[in-house]
C-alpha cells in the first residue's frame, strides 16, 4: 500500500492531469465550513493478469468515512475494523490536500450531512497481498497504473452508495420511474434485519418482511415511518431496489421495538420501490 499512498499523497481534486476528478451527485449539497460530512472512497486494484483483486480490498470498498471539516491539513484514518488488526489511527490513503476543503478524521460515529464522493481514484496493479494482518502494510502495490477505466462504477455497474444523515443507500437495481416527493404515497416490498457486521452483508437476525404478506403502502417523508425510511426512500426511483443501512438514531433509537428490535440497534433493509403517487 505504501506505493499507492505515495502516488496519491500529493494529488488534489480538480481538472488537471495530476488531479482526481471531482464527481458530484445530482442532489448533493456543498458542505459549509465547520459542518460534518462523509467522504466516500472507492479503491480497486488488479494483478498482473488484469484480474480484479476485489476480495483483498473489500474492507475499504464503497465505505463512508466520517470526517469533520476544519481549516488545515488532514490524515484520513480508518476505523479499526478496516485495518485488519492494525488498530484505529492507521492512515488509509495518506495526507491529501483537497481543493474543496480540508478535513480531519472522527473515529467515532458522526452524523452525516451533504454528500461528497471520490469514485475515480487511479487504479494500480496489486503485486502482493501481505500476511499476517500485523504486517506493516495490508497490501503492496506497484506504482504502475492499471490499464483500466477510472470511472469504475460506470463501467462495472457496481453498487453505488449515497449517504445522507443517518442513512446509507446502496442501489442494487436501478429504477427508471419518478422519485417520490415528501407526502407521496409509496408502495414498497421490504425485508428488515438487525445490523450485524459479523454476518454476510451485515444482515443479522431478520425481524420483519412484507414478502409473501403483501406490499406495504405508506405516505413517505411525513413521519409515518422511521426517519431512515423517510430519508432513504425519497432518494429512490420507482422500480429501484436498494439496501438501506440505517443508524439507530434514524431507526427506533433508545426505545427499540419490544419483541423485535433491541434498543440502539442499527438496521439493514432491502427495499423495492414499486409505486409512488
Amino acid at each position: 500500500m505504501a506505493d499507492l499512498l505515495q502516488n496519491i499523497n500529493n494529488k488534489t481534486l480538480g481538472t488537471s492531469a495530476n488531479s482526481f476528478p471531482i464527481v458530484t451527485l445530482p442532489n448533493g449539497e456543498k458542505l459549509p465550513t465547520g459542518t460534518v460530512g462523509a467522504l466516500l472512497v472507492n479503491i480497486k486494484a488488479y494483478d498482473a493478469g488484469d484480474a480484479e483483486q476485489r476480495q483483498s480490498l473489500e474492507p475499504a470498498l464503497r465505505a463512508a468515512v466520517p470526517v469533520l471539516r476544519k481549516v488545515g491539513m488532514f490524515d484520513l484514518f480508518t476505523p479499526e475494523e478496516w485495518t485488519r488488526g492494525g488498530g484505529p489511527g492507521r492512515s488509509l490513503v495518506g495526507s491529501l490536500a483537497l481543493e474543496m476543503g480540508r478535513f480531519v478524521v472522527g473515529n467515532g460515529r458522526l452524523p452525516v450531512i451533504g454528500r461528497l464522493e471520490l469514485s475515480s481514484l487511479p487504479l494500480y496493479r496489486s503485486v502482493n497481498y501481505l500476511t499476517p494482518p500485523s504486517s506493516q502494510h495490508d497490501f503492496a502495490f506497484s506504482s504502475t497504473p492499471a490499464t483500466r477505466p477510472t470511472s469504475l462504477c460506470q463501467q462495472t455497474n457496481c453498487p453505488h452508495p449515497s449517504v445522507t444523515m443517518g442513512v446509507t443507500k446502496t442501489t442494487l437495481a436501478s429504477g427508471s420511474g419518478n422519485q417520490p416527493a415528501v407526502g407521496n404515497t409509496v408502495t414498497i416490498e421490504y425485508t428488515g434485519w438487525l445490523k450485524d457486521t459479523s454476518k454476510p452483508n451485515n444482515k443479522g437476525k431478520q425481524f420483519d418482511s412484507s414478502v409473501g404478506r403483501g406490499d406495504f403502502v405508506v405516505k413517505i417523508g411525513v413521519g409515518q415511518v422511521i426517519k431512515g425510511w423517510d430519508e432513504g426512500v425519497t432518494q429512490m426511483r420507482v422500480g429501484e431496489k436498494a439496501t438501506l443501512d440505517i443508524t439507530s438514531d434514524f431507526g427506533y433509537g433508545a426505545r427499540g421495538f419490544p419483541g423485535a428490535i433491541p434498543p440502539n440497534s442499527d438496521l439493514i433493509f432491502d427495499v423495492e420501490l414499486k409505486a409512488a403517487k
